[in-house]
């Protein structure tokens, strides 16, 4: 079964500074692409499978961080699958809202890129 297959949600392009808190340390982290139930994390740094990690960031056009805890899904050499484990409904919403619909290379110009480049001064990732 792959990866797509488990995911319970579709995960979105919309790279966003993260910090995460593993044993009480803290960590930066990159987001790479996120949807409501989860996201991939670009450490540099590997964690093990079945670790639970605290987290916050800052959606486009938001100051208000979303904060809550999830637990690495799988690992690879640069980062980690994180699977939100405790947000409410509101908090997934607001993401389901910042992320709207999937950016690839098929679909430059859709809503999420326009909102992601206005987000980001006009500038497209």
């Amino acid at each position: 079964m792959s990866l797509d297959d488990r995911r319970k949600t579709d995960r979105h392009s919309l790279p966003l500074e993260m910090e995460f808190w593993v044993d009480s340390t803290r960590h930066r982290g990159r987001i790479e692409d996120l949807g409501e139930g989860g996201a991939y994390v670009y450490t540099g740094l590997q964690w093990p499978s079945g670790k639970t990690i605290e987290f916050s960031f800052v959606l486009p056009g938001s100051s208000e961080p979303i904060r809550g805890s999830g637990t690495v899904v799988w690992t690879e050499y640069m980062g980690f699958g994180l699977r939100f484990d405790t947000l409410d409904e509101e908090t997934r919403q607001r993401i389901r809202d910042a992320v709207g619909d999937p950016v690839d290379s098929d679909r430059r110009g859709s809503g999420f890129d326009q909102r992601l480049r206005a987000a980001c001064g006009g500038q497209s990732s």
